[in-house]
């Protein structure tokens, strides 16, 4: 039977990437390296302006900013999902999660500014409970297979 709706009629571009170890999953920290390689950072606002005419542009600006800075680093145990601002307060949001197979693990957030506030939230940045600082590092709860922990941290 012809289905010549049911087609492709264009050409697809897909790219592969392959990860070896040797090991168990857990030890080959596939989710972190999973989770750096499909995620690309994302360093500037992409916006069309004026019917497409213009490109968000920005002005020459003397540079002489870092080649590169560090807001915090963590042990690596749990994977780094998000790191936004928080929609109705003025700090920051950072999602954790194990991404290991039948591990339960834990982390610390080392910040390299001073924390004024740490908070464990839930999805909708209220405030489950306040997060111990100790000398600006935070200790994430443990976290089962497949659960993450959201952090919420003011400076």
């Amino acid at each position: 039977m012809k289905t010549p709706n049911a087609q492709c009629h264009k050409q697809l571009k897909f790219s592969f990437s392959a990860y070896y170890y040797q090991g168990n999953v857990n030890s080959g920290e596939v989710a972190n390296s999973a989770k750096i390689a499909n995620t690309r950072p994302l360093v500037y606002e992409y916006a069309d302006f004026l019917n497409s005419r213009l490109i968000f542009t920005q002005s020459e600006v003397q540079k002489d900013l870092f080649v590169s800075d560090s807001l915090f680093k963590t042990n690596g145990h749990l994977t780094l999902s998000v790191i936004k601002k928080a929609e109705e307060r003025p700090g920051m949001i950072v999602r954790l999660y194990n991404g290991h197979v039948d591990d339960e693990l834990d982390d610390t957030i080392m910040f390299e500014k001073t924390i004024t506030k740490a908070e464990l939230v839930d999805l909708k940045e209220e405030t489950i409970g306040a997060l111990e600082v100790y000398s600006n590092t935070i200790k994430v709860p443990t976290q089962k297979h497949a659960k993450f922990v959201t952090v919420y941290v003011e400076f």
